[in-house]
């Protein structure tokens, strides 16, 4: 229920795909956002199968990874190979937003984080908005929602997440590092990122892990894990 008006949104369940990491790990260190423009490459395919009328696609992440390439190009990319028309809602494009609703334009918009606030009628025309990348909290989650849980909607509202995991096999065993799926229930959980998420440490203070640091402890687990180099943290039980 949103502004006295009920609405009914369905969070399918997540579809899982396997994205190996081929960077080596002395770029991964330097730059590890360059994982999230791996894992795009992986989810691209299952995003395009979940496109369906008038859609949104979020993206937390769009600039550069490496070379001349980014997530918000890989995406148009392969919106262009099906035809499938799009327009740009991100921190640096944002005029094509009148585009997409009410006039319908094109059929897909791409969506960074300015879109999270402030933005009405998108509910006019669309009702369906695919994850690639999430957000880092709760409550920019449920404000993206937001967006089309508003007046004016009369469709079921469809919410897709297209979750990656890193497969790293070694000795012919493979282990999987639930990237998205640990990030998705951290912010269910309405959680802040502190040590507890990635040392498993309990937080006797409100200090709040950033995106690099967090995604820097992505690459040390990858590593741990491709080394076998395992680590075991020991908590007291909670009474």
């Amino acid at each position: 229920q949103r502004n006295g008006q009920n609405f009914k949104i369905e969070k399918h369940p997540p579809v899982i795909v396997d994205a190996p990491i081929t960077s080596p790990f002395s770029e991964l260190e330097q730059n590890p956002l360059l994982i999230e423009l791996e894992l795009t490459d992986a989810r691209i395919s299952e995003i395009i199968k979940k496109i369906e009328g008038q859609t949104i696609i979020y993206t937390e992440y769009v600039g550069k990874g490496k070379i001349d390439t980014n997530i918000v190009k890989k995406l148009t990319n392969a919106l262009d190979d099906k035809k499938i028309t799009w327009g740009l809602y991100t921190g640096t494009r944002k005029h094509e937003l009148e585009d997409f609703s009410p006039k319908n334009k094109f059929q897909v918009l791409i969506c960074s984080s300015p879109i999270s606030v402030g933005i009405d009628g998108l509910q006019l025309s669309c009702n369906r908005i695919i994850f690639n990348s999430l957000p880092w909290t709760h409550a920019q989650y449920e404000q993206i929602i937001g967006r089309i849980a508003r007046k004016g909607q009369t469709k079921p509202i469809d919410v897709f997440h297209i979750n990656a995991r890193i497969p790293v096999t070694k000795k012919g065993r493979t282990q999987y590092i639930e990237y998205d799926q640990g990030k998705l229930t951290l912010i269910k959980r309405k959680q802040t990122l502190s040590d507890c998420a990635v040392d498993g440490i309990l937080p006797r203070d409100n200090k709040i892990i950033t995106k690099t640091r967090a995604m820097k402890e992505v690459v040390k687990w990858y590593k741990r894990l491709e080394n076998e180099d395992y680590s075991f943290v020991f908590v007291e039980e909670l009474d």
